[in-house]
């Protein structure tokens, strides 16, 4: 719609227009290894590479981390490497934490909203006009997805979700007017990130192979405890939100807001 009146935003879009359409490539792989994954069972490895060629393609359109904290990336190698890791982790992290109606949706909604205002608050209005689309389609589909479900993402649907999440997480990186780096997107993928970082060394320590799949995940762990579906989704709902006010305030003023967030980051929610 912003193309075609003329006004100035339309010209926010044409100049990150290519940007965008480089990504495509890369996101269509994402979405047909979780489509076919959904069909048909893929092996895991299959899956893993096919994530790794489409975050590659993603570094290569322009998607890049250049720096962690205050130490920026001598080369391209470095830059890829870590690019490729960060994109690929998220990916995963979105995929195995939904496994509970509306928690896998109201995590990453909970997530490109805090993106979408850290991209106002930066001045990044071409981040903030890529992140509208995808706050909108989950603030819809959480709507039917919200225990009990009548609609599910899929693999499909979360893998696409955790790759555009890994993608915006690394331009509000690069965007940043501080040295925080990645530690605001890490903060509010926090949940996603440490389900998968649980897992992986889990299975690590028993033997086992790290894409087996097991009922020991943060949600699996909640619901032991006694909590309903409807109650652990307002659980890890209240620490989503502490994590976006924390990411939000590092990325108001890093120097000022770092001692309170680290209080807020360690205290337990309720």
């Amino acid at each position: 719609m912003l193309l075609i009146v003329r006004l100035s935003s339309g010209n926010i879009v044409l100049a990150d227009l290519p940007l965008v359409l480089r990504l495509l490539p890369a996101l269509a792989v994402v979405f047909g290894v979780g489509l076919i994954d959904d069909i048909v069972s893929t092996r895991p490895w299959v899956r893993l590479a096919a994530e790794t060629f489409a975050a590659i393609l993603a570094w290569i359109g322009g998607i890049r981390i250049l720096a962690i904290a205050s130490h920026s990336f001598s080369g391209d190698v470095e830059s890829l490497v870590f690019t490729v890791f960060w994109i690929v982790v998220c990916t995963n992290a979105i995929n195995l934490i939904d496994g509970v109606d509306g928690l896998a949706a109201g995590v990453s909604l909970f997530a490109s909203i805090t993106m979408l205002i850290a991209a106002l608050l930066n001045h990044n209005y071409p981040m903030a006009l890529a992140v509208v689309p995808l706050a909108g389609a989950l603030l819809g589909f959480l709507r039917y997805n919200f225990a009990p479900a009548s609609i599910f993402l899929g693999d499909c649907g979360s893998l696409t979700i955790g790759f555009l999440l890994g993608c915006f997480g690394a331009v509000w990186a690069e965007k940043s007017t501080t040295l925080l780096g990645l530690t605001a997107p890490l903060i509010v993928l926090a949940i996603p990130l440490l389900d998968v970082g649980l897992a992986v060394a889990r299975r690590l320590l028993r033997g086992k192979p790290i894409f087996v799949a097991d009922g020991n995940h943060i949600h699996h762990k909640l619901l032991s405890r006694g909590l309903t579906p409807r109650h652990l989704l307002f659980v890890i709902y209240g620490i989503c939100a502490v994590g976006s006010v924390a990411s939000l305030l590092l990325t108001i003023n890093h120097n000022e807001n770092r001692d309170f967030v680290l209080v807020l980051s360690a205290s337990p929610p309720g």
